[in-house]
């Protein structure tokens, strides 16, 4: 978990394999974009896709400068409170649960591509 600018952030098992198998400057590109530009690049609202775990479950996935893209869900109040005990330190007011990030040689080059990528998702 990092709490990093005005989020925190926690990343899953899925998302920590897909960490641990990229070399130490694309670990250092990705983390540098997971800080930033999860929920804002910049100031600016960054826009995502949602894609469908089922029926009743979707998931944003934003396309970072990296070249991945992160799936990810916002934390919910109950979980950031779970996590400033756990951690017993205040955590940001906002939060993301990473769950995913595709490789940039799976990036898609385009809008067409990036929703082509998300089927093998589901």
């Amino acid at each position: 978990m990092a709490s990093v600018g005005d989020y925190a952030i926690v990343l899953t098992a899925g998302a920590r394999e897909a960490i641990r198998e990229m070399c130490d400057e694309e670990k250092q590109q990705v983390a540098a974009a997971l800080r930033v530009e999860v929920l804002d690049r910049h100031g600016i609202q960054n826009p995502y896709i949602e894609i469908s775990a089922g029926p009743a479950q979707s998931y944003p996935a934003r396309l970072l400068s990296s070249g991945h893209i992160a799936v990810f869900r916002l934390m919910t109040a109950a979980e950031l409170r779970a996590l400033a005990r756990q951690r017993d330190r205040p955590v940001a007011r906002r939060g993301v649960v990473v769950h995913d990030i595709l490789s940039g040689d799976d990036k898609p080059r385009s809008r067409g591509d990036l929703l082509g990528a998300f089927g093998s998702l589901v």
